[in-house]
């Protein structure tokens, strides 16, 4: 529509890059990107590991667009461009389902992280101390984002999270929740407890360096006081302070993906460049039971897997899944109680 608006064919090209530009610096507040919508056919998706979700957009709009024009003003050049994009479309199919294939065979060659991701009510502590029993010969427990409502100590002088939320002792658990630091600032953390031998017996800690606007910080209430009597239950946390990954007592490295960061692009790829093994996306969903948004919640985050070509694992409350470094979704469980899975490593 707006190539037929601008009434010239030279400015697709146009169109395409400021479509893809809205879409870098925009969405801040919903980051879905355009690949997403093709997460039910996955060949179309394999090339994101080159070009990205942007390039991905990019490559979409312009055919798109060409098409377009092609129907509303047909001449040779239109033409041209179009048949040029629909060969680019079939070879990329093409080498899609060959890459696709190439990528689940690798996967299942590979050694795997035996991980158990729980579901229960959230704060309900005591199911998901009965649960975290259960999950035996698991080398890695993952609980959703909020699992508890106790506020975490990750001070420099905190103990074993995991025995002070009364969790089992002989595991590895990723516990996420608010945690305060020596600095005295409220933060959203992932604690690895009890941790490994990198990290001591302590345990190390990640922070959410991007805030979700409105639920975890009030956007411009340093400059507009004011703006807080409107929006009164909007959060007070500090952002994170940098990335860093989290070391099991193997020397498995785990990327951890707090919430809202599931859905970027850019953290999952600093966290790829660090040497993030597997992908933990820990979040809550439970907000949203009953409707389609944890499965949209999903379908938006396995992008990640194929970006990074590194298995994730979604642990959201209403959700529990594991997307293989091809994107597809091996395991899924939206019932309360364990999901056993077996990460491939890279």
């Amino acid at each position: 529509l707006a190539c037929h608006v601008a009434g010239a064919r030279r400015r697709v090209l146009l169109f395409a890059c400021a479509a893809v530009a809205v879409e870098r610096f925009l969405p801040a507040l919903v980051p879905a990107t355009l690949a997403a919508s093709q997460s039910a056919h996955l060949p179309a998706l394999q090339v994101l590991e080159f070009i990205g979700p942007l390039g991905f957009a990019w490559f979409v709009l312009l055919s798109n667009a060409s098409f377009f024009l092609l129907l509303t003003r047909p001449a040779a050049r239109t033409a041209a461009a179009a048949a040029a994009c629909l060969a680019l479309l079939a070879a990329n199919e093409t080498w899609g389902r060959r890459r696709f294939a190439d990528v689940e065979a690798a996967a299942a060659a590979r050694p795997a992280l035996a991980a158990a991701l729980l579901q229960a009510p959230r704060g309900d502590a005591a199911a998901y101390a009965a649960l975290a029993g259960r999950a035996q010969e698991r080398r890695l427990v993952v609980l959703p984002e909020s699992a508890f409502d106790a506020t975490l100590d990750v001070s420099s002088r905190r103990g074993d999270v995991a025995r002070a939320l009364g969790l089992p002792a002989g595991r590895a658990f990723l516990i996420n929740g608010t945690g305060v630091g020596d600095d005295g600032l409220a933060r959203n953390v992932s604690v690895l407890a009890p941790g490994g031998p990198r990290v001591g017996a302590a345990g190390a800690v990640v922070e959410k360096r991007v805030l979700a606007p409105f639920g975890e910080y009030l956007p411009g209430e340093s400059f507009l006081p004011w703006l807080r009597t409107i929006v009164p239950r909007a959060g007070r946390l500090a952002p994170g302070r940098g990335r860093r990954l989290l070391d099991l007592a193997d020397g498995t490295r785990l990327g951890v993906l707090i919430c809202y960061e599931e859905m970027m692009p850019q953290a999952a790829s600093a966290l790829e460049r660090l040497g993030a093994q597997v992908l933990v996306g820990q979040c809550d969903d439970t907000w949203f039971s009953g409707t389609s948004a944890p499965r949209q919640h999903l379908r938006l985050s396995s992008m990640r897997a194929i970006e990074t070509r590194r298995t994730l694992l979604h642990a959201c409350g209403r959700l529990s899944a594991m997307v293989l470094p091809s994107g597809r979704i091996a395991a899924l469980s939206e019932q309360d109680g364990i999901l056993n899975v077996d990460a491939p490593l890279p």
